[in-house]
Order: C-alpha cells, then sequence, then structure tokens
C-alpha cells in the first residue's frame, strides 16, 4: 500500500488533503480539549515499520510547548523522515536525545525499563509506534472520527502480523479491534495491566515483557 504521508503538506493546516474536510468538521463542535491541532505536525507512527516489537497507540498529545518544538528545524525534518520511513540514527526519533521536547521526555519515561536494559539507540531501532489516529490533541475523543490515513494504519499493523511481530496494546485496543479485526485472535498480542500508565515493564506487561526482552536482545 502506498505511504499517504508522503504527501503532508509543507505549510499549516498540516493534514492530509482528504482528512483536513473531516478534521475542520470536527473541530466546529469540538470541547478545547479535544481539538484537532493541525498547526503541528502529525505523527503517525514512530520508528522502523519492519521493527520486531510494535506498539499499539491511541493518538500524539499536545501542549503549548509543541508549538516550539515543531518549529525546530531539525525536529522536522526527522519528523517528515519518520513518516516517510526513511532512515535516521534513530528511527524512533522521539528518543533522540539531540531532539527535547515533551516528546522525547514522554517516551523516555514509558520505555525506561528497556534504555536501561539495551540502550537508548538500540531501543530506538527495535521498537515501532502506530498511532490509531495521527493528530494531536489534549484528549483522545476521535473513536467516531474515521479518517482515511487509518487504512494506512492499519496496513502497517498486518504487515507487522504477518512478519510475527510482538504487538502490546498500550491504549485504546477496542477501538484497534475495530479498525484490524484480527488482533482478537493474535497470539503474539500483549496488554498493559495499565491504561494510564502505560510504562513498558515486567510489571506492566508481566506476560509480554520477557518476549519483548528476548526480541530487543536479538540482533
Amino acid at each position: 500500500m502506498e505511504n499517504p504521508w508522503k504527501d503532508l503538506p509543507t505549510v499549516a493546516p498540516y493534514g492530509l488533503v482528504e482528512n483536513l474536510e473531516l478534521i475542520e468538521r470536527f473541530n466546529q463542535s469540538a470541547k478545547p480539549e479535544h481539538l484537532i491541532h493541525t498547526g503541528i505536525l502529525p505523527e503517525p507512527h514512530l520508528g522502523d515499520p519492519n521493527a520486531p516489537i510494535v506498539l499499539l497507540s491511541l493518538n500524539p498529545g499536545y501542549s503549548p510547548q509543541d508549538e516550539i518544538t515543531h518549529s525546530d528545524r531539525v525536529f522536522v525534518e526527522a519528523c517528515r523522515k519518520c513518516a516517510r520511513h526513511e532512515p535516521q540514527d534513530y528511527p524512533f526519533y522521539l528518543l533522540n536525545p539531540e531532539l527535547p521536547g515533551g516528546g522525547f521526555d514522554w517516551w523516555s519515561k514509558k520505555l525506561k525499563p528497556l534504555i536501561e536494559l539495551f540502550g537508548r539507540e538500540r531501543v530506538a531501532h527495535k521498537v515501532f509506534c502506530v498511532e490509531l489516529f495521527p493528530y494531536h490533541s489534549v484528549k483522545f475523543a476521535h473513536h467516531k472520527l474515521r479518517v482515511h490515513s487509518q487504512d494506512y494504519a492499519a496496513y502497517l499493523i498486518r504487515n507487522s502480523v504477518q512478519k510475527n511481530a510482538l504487538l502490546v496494546a498500550m491504549r485504546g485496543f477496542r477501538f484497534w479491534e475495530q479498525l484490524v479485526p484480527e488482533l482478537s485472535e493474535y497470539p503474539q498480542l500483549f496488554r498493559l495491566n495499565s491504561a494510564q500508565n502505560v510504562t513498558i515493564s515486567a510489571k506492566n506487561c508481566p506476560l509480554g515483557f520477557p518476549h519483548i526482552v528476548e526480541a530487543l536482545s536479538h540482533e
């Protein structure tokens, strides 16, 4: 399937053309915390799609600090390269210590147990994350808003399943099941004990964590 994010506009609003009308219609009646922010770049996925560990998330968060981060030329370049699946030193670019910001801080905490075991760069190459909804908001409330780019998110997950990747459902698994129904029977999908604290740890993912460690151990 062709990657639609290759056509991401170079100026705001940063949304795929086929998504913008739906987003604008949603925002007209949305609460402030649910507003979809198209003034900053969407982040539909993070990392290498061929990674052996795949995280299923809901959507990127939003804070005013993101406006500053997303105005940085180096950050924007890394974000766009990732959207297009182009190689870079940190495929999971929000783990790159040269790109500080809210996303870096958040993911460094959630993946801290793995980073402590294997190092930041290895985790950045071996972990892939797909967002159910690719656009930023303070809170998620977009489960009824079906944007066209979600077909590509489903494609990425099905591609990972074909490669027998380990899948970890971080948030919104019922919505992921609606998008990719076969996930309910996939034997290498693991759930977290807490959907509020989505740290990937032995305590929060007791069944999956040993398999994740094993996958990260392999070259």
